[in-house]
């Protein structure tokens, strides 16, 4: 099997987490620059093949197989009616606060809220766009929520510092 098939086939397995040069060195054994050499020989193989869905992308200094932008009506058409419905007002004020706020309590998000966010935190791990990343050293040990690559990549962003600034005249409850 080809380096290149060998590069090809850890993108294609290590899905939504992606993989950096260092990691892909390591499992193939090849050096920084072999990896990087072979990472631009894939990106350019998808971007010349009109037919090939895939891509490569780079995000947070880790690359990802995606699928390219112009199938995302096909993606969200069959996407609708699934788990992965569009965000309703609340759920996007729950994430835009964790977002801009991580790591952060249900109970932190609650006390910026103004409202219990349970049921939201639990649709937003559900549909993979928060985590749990540990607990919070105080009474109850609560679990801390962060974003995650999936995030991002729905978002169009290579980490969170493409955040846009919050502007921080406006009422994030829409009030």
């Amino acid at each position: 099997m080809s380096n290149l098939a060998r590069v090809e086939a850890l993108l294609y397995v290590t899905g939504d987490a992606g993989i950096s040069i260092d990691q892909l060195s390591k499992v193939t054994g090849l050096d920084t620059k072999a990896v990087q050499s072979i990472l631009e020989q894939l990106t350019f193989k998808y971007q010349n093949d009109s037919d090939s869905a895939l891509q490569i992308i780079m995000y947070d200094q880790h690359y990802q197989m995606t699928t390219k932008p112009e199938l995302s009506s096909d993606l969200k058409q069959l996407f609708r009616d699934d788990q992965h419905q569009v965000l309703t007002q609340a759920t996007l004020e729950g994430l835009t606060i964790i977002a801009y706020n991580q790591p952060i309590t249900r109970v932190e998000v609650d006390d910026i809220r103004g409202v219990n966010s349970s049921a939201i935190i639990q649709k937003l791990v559900k549909q993979g766009l928060i985590k749990a990343v540990g607990k919070k050293d105080v009474p109850g040990t609560p679990l801390l929520y962060a974003t995650t690559d999936l995030f991002l990549n729905l978002f169009g962003m290579n980490s969170l510092d493409d955040l846009p600034p919050m502007d921080l005249d406006t009422d994030i409850k829409g009030d």
